[in-house]
């Protein structure tokens, strides 16, 4: 959180690293983020390992069609990983990847559901799995979006409902 300067965690990105690096090391990823500083971080960290990736976000230089260029470098094999903002997503399609790993959600369901449709070809061949890997923090917001989104019959106003009720009961177990 920005009131929050010193509230920092290198976790997530330890995990990132080691799935890409160590786990995944061959496999075409995708990689959401629900905020741009996690994103970049994210991006340096990869770039020092020699990860091949680009990173695609809302108000980059270039516009549209730099994203569209970056997303078909992705789709052509020319980079391993891109590395994207999930609020980026109507028209991209990723579907190289048939892993897609979230390192945060965000908040806005549109943001969540069209996000993990990103690696969905409906001209993909029968038996192929989609793999989602959410990288979430014990006793955080992430345990209550993940939870939350994972109820395939939501709607917007019942995905948030559910958001806050489980952040609430998560937050009176505390007191």
């Amino acid at each position: 959180p920005k009131r929050f300067p010193d509230l920092r965690s290198d976790h997530k990105k330890a995990l990132l690293e080691g799935i890409v690096c160590d786990e995944l090391p061959d496999e075409p990823l995708v990689v959401s983020f629900a905020f741009n500083a996690e994103l970049f971080a994210a991006s340096h960290i990869l770039r020092s390992r020699g990860v091949s990736g680009v990173a695609v976000w809302g108000s980059m230089p270039g516009g549209k069609e730099a994203r569209a260029a970056k997303v078909q470098s992705f789709q052509k094999g020319e980079v391993r990983v891109i590395l994207k903002q999930a609020k980026i997503h109507f028209g991209m399609d990723l579907a190289r990847a048939d892993t897609m790993i979230r390192y945060s959600l965000p908040r806005p369901y549109l943001d969540i559901s069209q996000d993990r449709d990103r690696i969905v070809n409906p001209a993909r061949k029968e038996g192929i799995a989609l793999r989602y890997i959410d990288l979430v923090t014990k006793d955080t917001i992430d345990c209550d979006i993940i939870e939350a989104s994972s109820d395939k019959r939501l709607t917007a106003r019942i995905f948030a409902e559910n958001v806050a009720a489980r952040f609430e009961i998560r937050r009176e177990s505390k007191l």
